[in-house]
């Protein structure tokens, strides 16, 4: 029930709750539609200041409305209810009460948790099947309400009287409202107590009587039509102009000593637009109904965009009585720089023409970046729309109130079904906590290995299936292994799945399935890139166990399937995920190949198909591997598989793998197995591959084939090769095959590689692969390059070539070539190659390259080398470069230059450039780098 307490009455805490509440709900809908439009649709300054103002206000006419006249709205009524009963289902986690008819009641409805639907004990069936459903259990929570009116005429009854002897407590709405009174007194106190430190601060100022700036403010306000007297004063503690209440300007000391005419008439008329628009009056009314309505936190968002949307706005104003947007970016920076980061006199409540920081620069970027705006119109329709607006927020929007209070009920008539205690309930084994715990063993990883290893592999491998089904295991895998001879310091792997290189740091294989004593055969590393290394590459062969994996799922159908095949030496690690391996154990060559060679058909999905066939092309014997691959490589099988086929014929470097892989590279129907073919040549180290090599340099096609042909004869690395790949670089018909050839020249030892690359850089009849010398020379051994790159930058070639031998030259970064660069910049012919050259002196240690560029920005006879050098410092350290762009802006007597230091220092950090383009804009005697610096100034911002 609803309680009298000294201070206040119950009806009037319900009361004032109630529209508070009203105004939450109504300010929350109009402030987040005003943000939504007017980021999304409003692009008007004037529309946007309009949606803002009617959303500030109008929730507080709405909720005041709604409260005071009794009316329905279409969203209906939400009551909070509160009192004696209310509070006990408070503590029981009960939220509010909504309800859209005065007839319906309302009813607070407790949430269930998973574990009260999920789980009933054995012993429901004695306490009746009817209790132990969830809707019964939601249905015990339910609440007889009885409107207010009821309640209020109950008031008075004895029945509901407090019992005397029962100490007095505050109901939570008694609470809540004093701490919103107390929040709101304190707020609105410091709102006043800033206006009046305002006031007290600037109580020396005095009427400014004389001087040109009275004339111009007599003539802003005639040109304007404001008419009613404007009162011009000046004060020394005044931080900049502002409008003071409703005809009163005051400006500082040095407004009317620093500023020229133009920016003191800009400054007036936007202050004067100010008092026109009665902003000073709306800024107070905005802070007041913020400090009122502090829990409002969007309140706070409107009284910025209102501030946003005056400022523009005045900025117009001001702009339309002047003609001059320069002119008032200009004040604007000025007075900024007036105000400063410190702490300021000036309150919330009162209009600041410049605060600095971001909003100063959009202001300013808005102002330069526009024409003279025109005024905005419509104002009946502004008007209109924000009527409109607040209308359908009081006619739609719910009304709240506060003081329905739950009605008693006997024991007898209760609706609430008691639930045991869980402590209460009894203990049994659950036949699912034993299930689960079954699944969680069963889903561990363990290794399930048979026990007569001898059998055949068809044999082991339906005792897999058969005992994964019996342990009821959906997914698995069945492993064995084989060997071969690999490379001792390697990891071979090949999956039909994507995998971690992670994994092969895991437990290798051969732990898992051997036991604790095997061991790798030495610090074996991944296989770098896609491809696996091929045996013939190393001489340290150790002969390894190679598993063979398959991933099963579906082991309770009478099929399972096999969803992965993967590929690894006993060494590699691999990431089971938990899933139960079943080892078959060791299978001889000859049963690995006729068992996997079956299996081939079997499966469906081209990447297993693949992954089996390069497990098969893996086996020893190359009597029958090598007839089956090329049965595989010739057969109508996808291009996938076979191209597994033909990479797998690396394994056994014979003269019949040779012939296949020949033949498939000059003839096969894919393009993509053309080239495999010929990168698998390269992977042979026979005198029968090198010669099919050769041919297909001179015969294969398309062009790709050829550029594969090119890498296996460098992976050869004989001197026969390097000999071979000169003559291709220098002769072949194709560009392409020339460059291929020339990159791979650097494959081959620097002592060989050097000669033939200086050769080509200096002979080559195309430019085109003189460059690539050049630059291939560059990465190999810049140091010996030195001599060829200075001689080509001195002689007549072409640009291109001498453009790529400045550019290996300078990579190198020694006293040499820096003095080499110097002298391309001050005295090339060619102009572009004095700009690369100056671009590169920035790429310098700064000590070094700063007096060389400061010399070519005082020197150089050339406007737009001159204008590259000052660009080249922005890539040098602030403290460096700053103070040489300082003294080009203050002393260089090119305009031109000076604009482009100006725009240099905009490139650096705000921290340090603002404060110098501010200076500028201030200071600079060229009317070009104060708009350059008000430009630099408003990209800054726009990076913000």
């Amino acid at each position: 029930m609803m309680r009298e307490i000294g201070w206040i009455g119950g009806d009037v805490v319900a009361g004032v709750l109630g529209w508070l509440l009203t105004y939450a709900v109504h300010s929350t809908i109009l402030l987040a539609s005003a943000a939504l439009v007017t980021v999304r649709l409003i692009r008007s300054d004037a529309w946007r200041e309009t949606v803002w103002r009617a959303a500030l206000v109008g929730a507080l006419a709405t909720a005041t409305l709604q409260s005071g006249l009794g009316l329905q709205p279409l969203a209906g009524e939400w009551r909070i209810p509160f009192g004696e009963h209310a509070q006990h289902g408070a503590i029981k986690g009960e939220g509010p009460t909504f309800r859209s008819g005065a007839q319906t009641p309302a009813k607070n409805v407790r949430a269930q948790s998973a574990s009260d639907v999920g789980s009933v004990s054995a012993t429901s069936k004695d306490r009746g099947a009817d209790e132990a459903t969830p809707v019964n259990r939601l249905a015990r929570d339910a609440v007889v309400v009885r409107p207010l009116a009821q309640q209020i005429e109950a008031r008075d009854d004895p029945a509901f009287a407090t019992s005397p002897g029962r100490p007095a407590t505050f109901t939570w709405p008694e609470v809540i409202l004093a701490l919103w009174l107390a929040g709101a007194f304190l707020l609105v106190a410091r709102l006043a107590y800033g206006q009046l430190r305002l006031h007290w601060l600037l109580r020396d100022r005095r009427p400014v009587t004389e001087g040109n700036v009275l004339a111009v403010l007599a003539s802003l306000r005639r040109n304007a039509g404001v008419w009613r007297p404007i009162e011009l004063t000046t004060s020394l503690v005044c931080p900049g102009p502002i409008a003071l209440g409703t005809s009163e300007i005051c400006v500082p000391e040095r407004f009317l000593q620093d500023l020229d005419s133009d920016q003191q008439r800009s400054a007036l008329a936007h202050e004067l637009a100010h008092l026109a628009r009665r902003d000073p009056v709306w800024r107070l009314l905005t802070g007041l109904v913020e400090a009122v309505f502090f829990f409002q936190p969007l309140n706070r968002v409107a009284r910025l965009r209102l501030r946003e949307a005056s400022e523009n706005l005045s900025d117009d104003w001001a702009v339309r009585q002047t003609g001059s947007a320069l002119a008032l970016a200009r004040c604007l920076v000025e007075v900024a720089s007036w105000i400063g980061r410190g702490p300021s006199p000036v309150s919330s409540g009162t209009m600041a023409m410049a605060e600095g920081g971001s909003p100063l620069l959009l202001r300013v970027e808005r102002l330069l970046s526009e024409h003279i705006p025109h005024a905005p119109g419509g104002r009946t329709l502004r008007s209109a729309a924000a009527v409109g607006l607040v209308l359908l927020v009081w006619a739609a929007a719910p009304v709240v109130s506060a003081g329905t209070i739950p009605e008693r009920e006997d024991a007898s008539e209760s609706h609430a079904i008691q639930e045991p205690a869980a402590a209460n309930r009894p203990s049994t084994p659950s036949a699912d906590a034993s299930s689960a715990v079954q699944s969680q063993v069963s889903s561990q990883e363990q290794v399930v290995r048979h026990a007569a290893p001898r059998e055949t592999l068809e044999s082991r491998w339906q005792w897999a299936a058969a005992e994964a089904e019996r342990r009821g295991d959906s997914r698995y895998w069945i492993a064995y292994a084989f060997e071969r001879m690999l490379p001792a310091g390697r990891i071979h792997v090949d999956d039909s799945a994507n995998w971690s290189s992670d994994e092969i740091d895991d437990v290798p294989l051969g732990t898992r399935v051997y036991g604790p004593s095997y061991r790798r055969p030495s610090e074996a590393t991944p296989v770098s890139g896609a491809r696996n290394e091929p045996p013939q590459k190393t001489s340290a062969m150790v002969r390894q166990p190679v598993l063979v994996l398959f991933h099963m799922i579906g082991a309770q159908a009478r099929d399972p399937r096999v969803e992965r095949v993967s590929v690894r030496s006993a060494s590699a690690g691999m990431n089971l995920r938990g899933a139960r391996l079943y080892w078959l154990g060791p299978a001889s060559d000859a049963d690995s190949f006729d068992w996997l060679r079956g299996r081939v058909d079997e499966l469906q999905d081209v990447r297993l198909q693949g992954t089996v066939v390069e497990a098969i092309s893996m086996h020893d014997d190359a009597e029958r591997v090598v007839p089956f691959l090329e049965q595989v490589v010739e057969s109508n099988r996808p291009d996938e598989v076979r191209e597994e086929a033909a990479e797998g014929a690396a394994w056994h470097p014979t003269d019949r793998s040779v012939a296949l892989l020949r033949t498939t590279a000059l003839k096969d129907r894919a393009t993509s197995i053309r080239e495999e073919a010929a990168e698998t040549l390269g992977d042979i180290r026979t005198p029968a591959a090198a010669v099919a090599v050769d041919e297909l340099l001179r015969v294969a096609q398309p062009e790709s084939v050829r550029e594969e042909a090119v890498e296996a004869t460098a992976a050869r690395q004989d001197p026969k090769a390097l000999e071979t790949l000169a003559a291709v670089a220098m002769k072949d018909r194709s560009p392409d095959i020339q460059e291929e050839a020339i990159e791979a020249i650097a494959a081959f030892p620097a002592s060989s590689a050097v000669p033939l690359l200086e050769k080509i850089a200096r002979t080559h009849p195309s430019t085109d692969m003189r460059a690539e010398a050049v630059e291939t020379l560059g990465e190999l051994d810049p140091a010996a390059a030195a001599d060829v790159l200075e001689q080509i930058l001195k002689s007549d070639a072409p640009t291109e070539l001498r453009d790529e031998a400045l550019e290996v030259l300078a990579e190198r970064r020694s006293p040499e070539s820096l003095n080499t660069i110097v002298q391309v910049a001050m005295t090339d012919p060619d102009p572009g190659l004095q700009e690369e050259a100056v671009e590169m002196l920035a790429e310098f240690a700064p000590a070094d390259a700063l007096p060389h560029l400061e010399r070519i920005i005082w020197k150089h006879p050339r406007a737009d080398i001159r204008g590259e050098a000052v660009e080249a410092l922005s890539e040098m350290p602030a403290d460096e470069a700053l103070p040489v762009l300082d003294k080009i802006v203050a002393s260089h007597e090119e305009a031109q230059i000076v604009q482009e230091a100006i725009e240099t220092i905009g490139e650096f950090p705000p921290d340090v450039s603002e404060p110098r383009l501010l200076r500028i804009v201030r200071e600079h005697p060229l009317e070009a780098a104060r708009r350059e610096a008000l430009e630099q100034l408003t990209d800054m911002s726009a990076s913000r």
